[in-house]
């Protein structure tokens, strides 16, 4: 690349890495990606791979593809030796596979039920008060418990390690 005199040095470093850059492009492309200011060419992206929320996503995606794959192999033996051995991370696990945020979706309520689901609805409640106050209402039964006089039970032997 000629050096251009109304170029600043720091410019003409700039203009010297753009064309070789774009040099190792058409290499590798057999196509210039850019133009000589450098901009892209139509047609191209600056950002061939995507960003990296498609990156994570498609990792993601392998990761649980593998995974599947590994627990149909063995996983169901895994998780039950995990639950026995080290209980600890077993709850860890379960903790990291609840979402953090559920979303509750209120449909209707009352209003909703047509009349026959709404008399249905207030026999349960009623039956369920019911129930409640029969329970509240029921004697109660006085009593003193007595002791049991269990059998004393002779002591083991315990084995002395001499040193």
């Amino acid at each position: 690349m000629d050096d251009d005199p109304s170029l600043s040095p720091y410019q003409q470093s700039k203009a010297k890495q753009r064309a070789e850059a774009t040099a190792l492009v058409q290499q590798v492309s057999g196509k210039p990606k850019r133009n000589a200011k450098g901009q892209l060419l139509p047609g191209y992206s600056g950002n061939p791979l995507g960003g990296y929320s498609r990156a994570r996503r498609e990792l993601n995606h392998q990761t649980i593809v593998e995974m599947q794959r590994a627990f149909a192999r063995g996983g169901a033996n895994a998780v039950n030796k995990v639950m026995r051995t080290n209980p600890a991370m077993f709850l860890k696990l379960l903790v990291l596979l609840v979402p953090r945020e559920m979303q509750i979706e209120h449909s209707g309520g009352i209003k909703a039920l047509n009349d026959e689901q709404l008399e249905r609805t207030l026999e349960v409640l009623r039956e369920a008060i019911e129930r409640r106050e029969a329970g509240a209402n029921a004697k109660l039964i006085q009593g003193v418990s007595e002791p049991i006089v269990t059998p004393v039970l002779p002591r083991r032997k315990t084995k002395r390690k001499e040193p």
